[in-house]
């Protein structure tokens, strides 16, 4: 990230802790892979959050409510703020969701004369200031420049990085609470409910007032049970989802160190697994939710994935975007002659450069394996070696369900937007009654391409999208990587 600062003398060498939100009036539509616009006049605006620390401007998150439900990331380019004129280059990557496709956004700000001092102090009050702005997004211009709002949020707002559990019990002691008991029926009354409850809350609890360890064992054992306790779809709101996230939030919370590694691993796996559902993918925890952000019962939602959250509040903030790794790309496991006519046939496919490959073999479905980390080739030798058993008829296994690879019909390739993607839904529940019946399943797809040198390829997943696990020749690949 580069950054250009220019500051007025008066201020320098003061200490700055400002966060501000742009929000840019119809900065995102949605567009063909031609360029044109698929719906006219149907823009969103882009709201961006940042801060402002000393020099330093932290990594841009953004949100476009009226555009799409994924989250988005950015940087600052280049800024100047000198004396009342702000001006800053940023760059955004407006990411997919499960239905609107993203881009890439570039945009100039511009607050000229509008900014009073107030605006570069930690202590000011919340201000707004309107300024202009031009830029682009998928490299089609916007046009005229276009209204922006800038507004300096109070610091009181901050997250408070002490655990809601430490908030609630403070230094609360046996002797303390035995005090209290005998100062109020009612917390005489809730602490009797307290220890009548087999709920890994009332463990956790009952361990930092009393201190007894063998609450650690007992609350680990709730733990696992909670975490297996719902299925999806189990009721029909979705609420209970939210709830359960808080919950085991607070339980990690209130353990903390004393349970091992594994289990807060198991418990991290699952909070990441459900938040992802609940801010993103609502309707695969229930089919009578809404995913319209002002749909009944979504402030529940979200407000559970937000408190879960917390429970990966970290000591230090960077203000540098995470920078994808470069993977050197293996050779295949098997040499192309080796492998079986049919794959050979399908690697004459051209790299798909934003085109999705045309040919693919499909097995499944198998069950949703949740929070849990499953290979579900392990018994063939593994994900990463299965190049050759792809076209014989090798049967998978799962869960006690079975399935072997086939080609993909051409029914199950949707295009949508100017892209073509797999319909996994469509594809899981093609021996179903119902498309819904094909949530909750996972499946494999494997497909084979040529490439030279001269191409470099990134992997995107989309945020609102299926969870994806992808090897290439072999190799585990993560979002963002490069090869």
């Amino acid at each position: 990230m580069a950054c250009l600062c220019f500051f007025h003398a008066s201020l320098a060498g003061e200490d700055r802790d400002l966060r501000f939100q742009f929000i840019l009036d119809d900065a995102v539509s949605p567009v063909h892979s031609s360029g044109e616009r698929l719906i006219a006049n149907r823009s969103a605006h882009l709201i961006v959050f940042a801060s402002l620390r000393d020099d330093t401007w932290s990594s841009l998150v953004a949100l476009t409510p009226d555009f799409s439900t994924a989250q988005h990331i950015g940087f600052v380019e280049s800024w100047s703020w000198e004396e009342d004129r702000l001006r800053m280059n940023i760059r955004m990557d407006i990411r997919d969701d499960a239905w609107v496709a993203g881009g890439l956004g570039s945009y100039q700000l511009d607050f000229s004369g509008v900014l009073k001092d107030d605006f570069q102090r930690s202590k000011s009050p919340a201000q707004s200031a309107v300024g202009e702005y031009r830029g682009d997004f998928n490299s089609i211009s916007l046009g005229k420049p276009r209204r922006v709002e800038l507004r300096n949020l109070p610091p009181g707002n901050r997250i408070t990085k002490t655990p809601v559990t430490d908030i609630l019990l403070g230094e609360l002691s046996s002797e303390k609470l035995q005090e209290r008991i005998e100062q109020s029926p009612v917390i005489e009354s809730a602490y009797a409910f307290i220890e009548s409850q087999e709920h890994v809350l009332a463990y956790g609890i009952r361990y930092r007032v009393e201190g007894d360890r063998k609450y650690i064992r007992l609350g680990a054992d709730a733990f696992r049970k909670l975490l297996k306790s719902h299925q999806p779809d189990s009721d029909h709101s979705g609420i209970s989802w939210a709830f359960r996230a808080r919950e085991i939030a607070y339980a990690m919370e209130l353990f903390g160190d004393s349970w091992n590694d594994e289990l807060r691993q198991e418990g991290a796996r699952y909070l990441e697994w459900v938040t992802s559902r609940l801010l993103h993918r609502q309707y695969t925890l229930s089919r009578g939710l809404s995913n319209s952000l002002n749909g009944a019962r979504n402030g529940l939602l979200r407000s559970g994935a937000g408190i879960a959250a917390l429970a990966f509040v970290d000591e230090t903030e960077s203000a540098d975007l995470e920078v994808a790794s470069d993977v050197r790309l293996p050779s295949l496991v098997l040499p192309l002659e080796d492998l079986p006519s049919v794959i050979k046939q399908m690697a004459k496919q051209p790299v798909p450069l934003k085109r999705m490959s045309s040919q693919w073999f499909a097995a499944g479905p198998f069950p949703d394996p949740l929070n849990e980390e499953v290979d579900f080739l392990s018994h063939l030798g593994g994900s990463r070696v299965f190049h050759e058993k792809v076209d014989k008829g090798s049967v998978i296994q799962h869960g006690g369900q079975k399935a072997s690879f086939e080609p993909l019909k051409a029914d199950f390739i949707w295009e949508y937007q100017g892209k073509k993607t797999v319909e996994f839904t469509s594809f899981f529940a093609r021996n179903y009654a119902t498309k819904n019946q094909g949530y909750h399943h996972s499946g494999y797809f494997y497909t084979a391409f040529s490439a030279d040198k001269s191409h470099r390829l990134r992997l995107e997943t989309r945020e609102g999208g299926p969870t994806l696990q992808l090897w290439l020749n072999g190799q585990e690949l993560s979002t963002g990587d490069y090869v």
